[in-house]
């Protein structure tokens, strides 16, 4: 069974690819087909920062073990890292 999630802001879509969580704070990360990575809170569901990573859609997500960096593939097999700097502490406080 295939499910398609959408996530939905301002009246704009946009198709859920991946939705990973990070390994060592409350926060999910979700690739979408608008080349946008975005960034929620998981205990609230508010959204923390939006990215726009690549020139197509976004595919695949991982985050290394000890939450510093980002990995991102898209649509046609290219591959960003990014030292990732999270809003969730400035947000929480």
């Amino acid at each position: 069974m295939l499910i398609t999630i959408f996530f939905t802001e301002a009246g704009v879509s946009a198709r859920i690819n991946k939705l990973i969580s990070h390994p060592t704070l409350p926060v999910a990360i979700s690739a979408h087909e608008d080349r946008s990575i975005r960034f929620f809170d998981s205990t609230s569901g508010q959204a923390i920062d939006t990215m726009v990573a690549h020139l197509d859609a976004v595919t695949s997500l991982a985050v290394d073990p000890n939450g510093l960096y980002l990995l991102s593939g898209s649509k046609y097999k290219h591959f960003r890292t990014v030292k990732y700097i999270c809003k969730y502490n400035s947000v929480k406080n």
